[in-house]
């Protein structure tokens, strides 16, 4: 419900200020994540949980850096 309240939300803003949030809230953030991920990652299995928002950003940035990135139910 919380997703979906933001891009409900999102999609009413001005297109320079919803850039700017995706730019300084997710994308910035998706990257920063990823950065702090990756020796994690480079230490063996690891099982990582991130928000909601997050998740397609990271999954894409870790792909493009060779990583199978499975979900778990």
């Amino acid at each position: 419900e919380a997703l979906a309240f933001l891009l409900a939300g999102q999609q009413r803003l001005p297109e320079a200020l919803a850039n700017t949030f995706n730019r300084r809230l997710v994308s910035s953030r998706d990257d920063r994540m990823t950065r702090r991920l990756v020796p994690i990652l480079e230490d063996g299995d690891a099982f990582v949980a991130v928000g909601a928002l997050h998740l397609p950003g990271i999954v894409r940035r870790l792909r493009e850096r060779g990583y199978t990135v499975s979900a778990r139910y």
